[in-house]
């Protein structure tokens, strides 16, 4: 059993991440899921628990798109959520009321008019929805506030130019890359792991850039960097060369304290 779930102002925060951090889009679906997961479980009736363990996550691709679902298999769920008899959400239930039926537990006979519906999953959705809506909303902006911040630079862009993208990327020319890996949270803090990779014809302009970005990004003592980005180090790196496009490619690892979102 699933239910449709189609929250305007969710989808336009994940849209946004897509956009911008393509690969995160399937953590961030996970998280949603997760956490509509989580609720439903506390919703839920728990006779003997067989409902609640039953509840699951499923996230995945389908037609190039990132589907997340929660739900469960069991057969009798869906008499739970949407109830049955006079109770049935949307006047579903069955018309001849009342009748018998057996449980094998008490070994008994019982006669009922039906359940009330107990809808855990819908109300699960309703009331994560909003916090998930307004954590997809500053996700990508506080992640993308170090790229801002290079995107802006006066001085970066008469090196580049305006070429940084998202990695992968198909760009043939000089081009600075960025990619995000979320680390743990702690202390009210979350880290993450931004790879920067300088891609250029001449190790020289590689080098000038390397010099601009860590300009722009490194923090200083416990100076933070923005409002939300806290501190900024940089752990590592490396350099290649790519013979076939003749391009010095430099891979330079940060890493951002950011304050904790969720």
């Amino acid at each position: 059993m699933t239910i449709e779930w189609d929250d305007e102002e969710l989808q336009k925060a994940l849209a946004h991440i897509e956009e911008a951090i393509p690969e995160r889009l399937e953590e961030c679906v996970e998280k949603a899921c997760l956490a509509i997961e989580a609720e439903a479980k506390e919703r839920c009736p728990a006779r003997d628990g067989t409902l609640r363990r039953s509840i699951m996550t499923e996230v995945g691709k389908k037609d190039d798109k990132v589907v997340g679902q929660v739900g469960t298999n069991l057969e009798y769920a869906p008499y739970i959520h949407e109830g049955t008899g006079i109770y049935a959400r949307a006047g579903n239930g069955r018309r001849e009321v009342p009748w018998v039926y057996y449980d094998e537990k008490t070994d008994k006979f019982y006669s009922t008019k039906g359940i009330k519906p107990c809808p855990f999953l819908q109300e699960a959705c309703d009331k994560v929805s909003p916090q998930l809506t307004e954590y997809f909303k500053g996700c990508w902006k506080e992640m993308l506030e170090a790229i801002t911040l290079m995107l802006e630079d006066t001085e970066l862009k008469k090196i580049i130019g305006s070429n940084v993208y998202p990695a992968p990327t198909d760009c043939l020319e000089d081009c600075v890359l960025y990619n995000f890996y979320t680390d743990a949270q702690s202390d009210g803090a979350q880290k993450v792991r931004l790879q920067i990779t300088i891609i250029c014809s001449t190790m020289e302009k590689t080098l000038q850039i390397e010099e601009r970005i860590k300009t722009i990004l490194l923090t200083l003592g416990d100076n933070p960097l923005t409002t939300n980005i806290l501190q900024v180090a940089l752990n590592g790196g490396g350099t290649l060369y790519d013979y076939a496009r003749e391009k010095h490619h430099r891979i330079l690892y940060f890493d951002i304290l950011k304050r904790g979102v969720l």
